[in-house]
């Protein structure tokens, strides 16, 4: 296949983010409920900057949720995935965290066109199938 046109893509994914931000609540589970569910990691935000994309990343799992609930089973966020050299996707759909995944999902927040390309090409040189959102 043809690479895709990264400036569009580009294009597509900032164009996106035309309305006015809005207040919205949000709630973060405590230690002892990630934990519970299986989560390793704490139940503080890195950045308060990360919580648009969380959210957002938040939406493409409600998506998979109602339109494909097979998948869920096979969702790993990037936390519970492998350091590996290089930046982690935000999830893949994997039979487990370590075994290789049949797809990479990416929540492409307002990338610009270099990094739509470098994910494009991370993922091309692995051969894996990928979602950008």
């Amino acid at each position: 296949m043809k690479p895709p046109m990264f400036g569009r893509l580009s294009w597509q994914l900032q164009s996106r983010w035309t309305e006015p931000p809005k207040q919205v609540t949000t709630y973060i589970a405590s230690k002892k409920t990630l934990h519970r569910f299986g989560h390793t990691g704490t139940a503080k935000l890195a950045h308060s900057f990360q919580m648009g994309h969380d959210l957002g990343l938040s939406d493409v799992f409600v998506w998979y949720f109602r339109n494909c609930p097979s998948a869920i089973g096979t969702w790993f966020g990037e936390d519970r995935l492998t350091r590996n050299a290089g930046k982690r996707p935000d999830a893949v759909l994997a039979e487990t965290a370590t075994t290789r995944p049949t797809k990479v999902i990416e929540f492409g927040g307002s990338y610009n066109a270099k990094r739509v390309e470098e994910f494009h090409k991370s993922c091309e040189q692995n051969k894996l199938e990928y979602e950008l959102w």
